[in-house]
């Protein structure tokens, strides 16, 4: 594709997929893999590296004037060239008076690095890799920003209305539902918040004294917060307008750490890990890596057809690449209109209805006619309904989670002088460029070591292992749920919450399960109320009624429909 838009169009048509194979069936030739392999193990210190100087050239900037610089692909660009030595004929040095705040963080973040350490090396064929990679850092800040936005107002205006008398004593679900009248009365930038107040049937008029607080706070943060009205659109085109009241949201969050149930703290930037990181190879770096291994050796009319049209990411244990599919597809709208047809003029042979859940990661209850009938009318229930479940630990144990962390935590119990020095890591989720710059202090003395354990062998095959089973889990869970037939039509609850917002619950894939079922079988997004309150039978809302247990088997769960 020409450009990123051209992709992201042929993606949302479904005109293009991902294909993930092993490094060695892309990467056969072996001067290829071993400088591939070497570019991997290169980019991965350069991302650590730049990630964290543009975490403190931010914070720096929000310490002193508030004023934060455009963070794009060009920023980042620059924090990876400060950060490296270049080598090579075409050599280009970070240029110091082309930006001359990022040069004086650098000052800053270099008298940090420990004596022995050793810039990173930046040869000339790494120029179109690290291009690739300052394009991702932009997007995942602006994801970074964007996905996490609505969550972090919430916690602190919850932290906020906590300190009001008349919150202070609501019932919980009254407690819940006042910030997010708050959180959308700040995010549409509102003149009169009341105007909000009919859509929230739940929440009643407040006292005068709470109506002028409420409006004083709305206020307030209007004034601070940013552009208004706050979309997902802007947070994904200008997030570094946000960091500014982010900055005051991560400040309040530190001073009620010592309070229970405080409020997480996050980093302004996402931070690289030790593992070894995935690179983007367009074809013009493939080719230029081919033509630096001498092992492209066509004829000059051959030499372009042999160039990938689409990017490949790899890591050094798998190879993810991107293609296009040719053949003639039916449109969104042709094929969801024969879908809406087959469903009316069609008695399909299963109807699966899917709740994906925290404890659980989804129950799934198979429809039939005859167990809907025994219900209807209050009588006892003579014929059961198919149900399906999945636990959090059979999840865990069938995607090779838990195998990942057992062989990890072994792994690493072997090196206990690595081990101690990454655990007493200060944390990078800190407002205060200084504290930051301990957090640096400490992680560059060892992030070589940290960087040869993480990036041997064994670890890019185990991330590669653990891929496998995690397709093949999802493989399971699909044909389990639509008895290996695409006709299967499946309700899908559409509940509005995090896979990982239940404290003291492993964090389940709710919306990768959604986009997996999608592949192979019919699903229809079900609101919450028709899943889960209304009755299958009669149509209408259940108070939970009880149904007794049929010999030795398992009760029906009525709350499931």
């Amino acid at each position: 594709m020409a450009t990123l838009q051209a992709r992201r169009a042929a993606n949302k048509e479904g005109s293009i997929y991902s294909v993930k194979t092993g490094f060695k069936q892309i990467f056969m030739d072996a001067r290829l893999a071993a400088i591939t392999l070497q570019a991997v193990q290169l980019v991965t210190p350069i991302l650590i590296e730049a990630n964290a100087l543009a975490t403190l050239h931010v914070l720096r900037c929000l310490e002193t004037d508030g004023a934060v610089p455009k963070l794009d692909q060009t920023f980042f660009s620059n924090c990876m060239y400060a950060v490296t030595h270049a080598t090579g004929k075409q050599a280009v040095q970070f240029n110091v008076d082309k930006d001359a705040s990022l040069a004086a963080s650098h000052s800053l973040y270099s008298q940090e690095l420990p004596p022995a350490h050793q810039q990173p090396e930046r040869p000339t064929f790494l120029k179109d890799i690290l291009n690739a990679a300052s394009l991702m850092a932009r997007i995942n800040f602006a994801n970074h920003a964007a996905t996490n936005f609505s969550s972090r107002m919430l916690h602190w205006i919850r932290l906020h209305l906590k300190q009001h008398i008349y919150f202070a004593v609501l019932e919980y679900k009254l407690v819940k539902s006042w910030p997010k009248f708050v959180c959308r009365a700040f995010t549409e930038g509102l003149n009169n918040i009341w105007d909000l107040l009919p859509r929230y049937t739940s929440l009643a008029q407040p006292p005068a004294a709470t109506m002028d607080y409420l409006e004083y706070l709305v206020a307030t943060v209007q004034s601070l917060i940013g552009p208004l009205p706050v979309t997902d659109g802007f947070l994904q085109r200008q997030p570094e307008s946000y960091l500014p009241w982010l900055h005051m949201v991560l400040l309040d969050f530190h001073d009620v750490q010592d309070a229970p149930h405080a409020p997480k703290l996050f980093t302004m930037l996402p931070q690289s890990s030790n593992h070894t990181q995935f690179i983007t190879i367009s074809s013009t770096s493939l080719h230029k890596l081919q033509v630096w291994t001498d092992c492209l050796r066509l004829p000059q009319e051959g030499r372009q057809a042999a160039k990938p049209s689409l990017p490949i990411k790899t890591a050094g244990g798998s190879t993810t690449q991107t293609a296009s599919n040719l053949a003639s597809e039916q449109s969104p709208a042709d094929a969801d209109s024969n879908i809406r047809a087959y469903l009316t003029n069609t008695w399909f042979s299963l109807h699966a209805l899917l709740d994906p859940g925290r404890k659980a990661l989804f129950t799934a209850v198979v429809h039939s006619q005859q167990a809907a009938d025994s219900l209807h009318g209050g009588r006892l229930c003579q014929s059961k309904y198919a149900s399906l479940s999945w636990s959090c630990s059979r999840w865990r144990e069938a995607s090779g989670i838990k195998f990942r962390l057992q062989k990890a935590e072994l792994w690493i119990s072997r090196k206990p002088a690595l081990d101690a020095a990454l655990k007493a890591t200060p944390t990078a989720k800190v407002a205060s460029s200084a504290k930051f710059l301990q957090h640096i202090r400490h992680r560059m003395q060892h992030t070589a070591a940290a960087q040869a354990h993480y990036g041997d062998r064994r670890h890019r095959q185990l991330r590669w292992r653990i891929f496998i089973k995690r397709q093949q889990a999802y493989s399971a869970i699909c044909k389990t749920i639509n008895g290996g037939s695409s006709e299967t039509v499946v309700a899908y609850g559409d509940a509005k919450f995090s896979s990982s917002c239940c404290e003291g619950n492993p964090s389940t894939p709710t919306v990768s399960l959604r986009r997996k079922l999608g592949n192979c079988c019919q699903v229809y997004d079900t609101d919450e109320f028709r899943k889960s309150k209304l009755c299958c039978a009669c149509k209408t809302a259940m108070d939970g009624m009880p149904l007794p247990p049929l010999g030795n088997s398992r009760r029906h769960a009525p709350d499931l429909f």
